[in-house]
């Protein structure tokens, strides 16, 4: 959730601070390579990212260029200051929405395709100001995904193949297909999300922004 995300930013500045003043600081490389992945990969996130860690991949890196950017440690403080406002403003108010939403899903930095990423961004940014086309780019979000995944998998698939046979084929290689289980719990669970991808196409036809219209038409709402 967003709230998640907020606090780890703060704690990132907080120790990059640390780092800066020679104070001393509790975070790792490793911590800081995720939340920057987590950051850089999700386009209204990474606009807002400070430019001393879109410039450094690593805490070294950034050590070498936070030392170019002040001689002084009040300066260091006040470049960071200044650096992390807008980041840190744009989370502030995600975490204090009473709705809980899953925008910053993806700034986990588990998925780094742009692709998906950036179907991402579309379904956030169409969803209050165009809920049709916010419909239509769901379903080409799930199917970059399964893409992706057979991709990661170097598994072959038709250019052209259908979004259910998609998922399925994609189900099958995670071991997600209801046919490779044989509890009912789970055969029940599986097919229920291989029941939400089909007819996600289904609405994407009916209420989408991908087909026209005839005489009786929805509106979907956001």
């Amino acid at each position: 959730m967003a709230a998640n995300l907020y606090e780890a930013v703060l704690r990132l500045k907080s120790g990059l601070v640390a780092i800066a003043t020679n104070g001393g600081t509790k975070l790792t490389n490793e911590e800081y390579v995720e939340l920057r992945k987590s950051l850089v990969t999700v386009k209204r996130l990474k606009d807002r990212t400070p430019k001393c860690i879109r410039s450094s991949p690593t805490l070294a890196d950034y050590w070498q260029f936070i030392k170019e950017a002040s001689p002084t440690y009040q300066g260091r403080r006040d470049y960071l200051r200044d650096e992390f406002e807008q980041l840190i403003d744009l989370l502030e108010g995600d975490s204090d929405r009473t709705v809980p939403d899953f925008e910053n899903t993806l700034t986990r930095g588990v998925v780094t395709s742009t692709a998906i990423a950036e179907a991402w961004e579309r379904c956030l940014e169409r969803k209050r100001s165009d809920p049709e086309a916010a419909i239509t780019s769901a379903r080409s979000l799930v199917e970059s995904t399964c893409k992706y995944i057979l991709d990661e998998l170097v598994i072959s698939y038709e250019e052209r193949i259908d979004l259910p046979k998609l998922y399925g084929l994609t189900a099958k290689q995670l071991n997600l297909a209801p046919s490779g289980h044989t509890e009912d719990v789970f055969k029940k669970i599986l097919g229920g999300c291989m029941s939400v991808v089909e007819n996600l196409g289904t609405l994407r036809n009916r209420m989408g922004d991908a087909h026209g219209k005839g005489r009786v038409t929805y509106k979907p709402g956001e």
